[in-house]
């Protein structure tokens, strides 16, 4: 009876993790949208002469959610390796899913990425020396 608990305990853990997860990211995306309204608020608040609230906009409101936002990207990044929910599509994923359909291992194909980058740096110091 253990060994049958087991998966659901760890489906539990998944699920609870996902969700955090989405929650991390969400909160993220909220601060990016207010990061952008109040941007947005301040152009109008100057063309409209109401520079009372474009200084508070200016100096208060949009200091304090650029602070936020550093912090929470720097919590989703220091979690990055462990996380199962992505708000970028990283080459490693890429590569996962075309060594998936293909049957190319990822490896060979992250090598061919790095032998293309130094032939580019090969050719671009040639052209930069002649």
């Amino acid at each position: 009876m253990q060994v049958s608990q087991a998966p659901s305990v760890c489906g539990v853990e998944t699920i609870s993790t996902l969700i955090s997860e989405r929650e991390r990211l969400d909160a993220i995306k909220e601060t990016k949208r207010k990061l952008e309204e109040a941007k947005y608020e301040l152009e109008v608040a100057q063309r409209e002469g109401r520079y009372e609230q474009a200084s508070k906009l200016r100096f208060a409101t949009i200091p304090e959610l650029e602070r936020q936002l550093p912090s929470e990207t720097e919590q989703a990044e220091g979690t990055s390796g462990t996380t199962l929910i992505h708000d970028r599509v990283t080459s490693s994923d890429i590569a996962r899913v075309v060594a998936r359909a293909t049957g190319i291992p990822v490896q060979s194909l992250l090598k061919g990425e790095k032998e293309k980058l130094v032939h580019v740096r090969r050719a671009s110091e040639a052209t930069l020396a002649s």
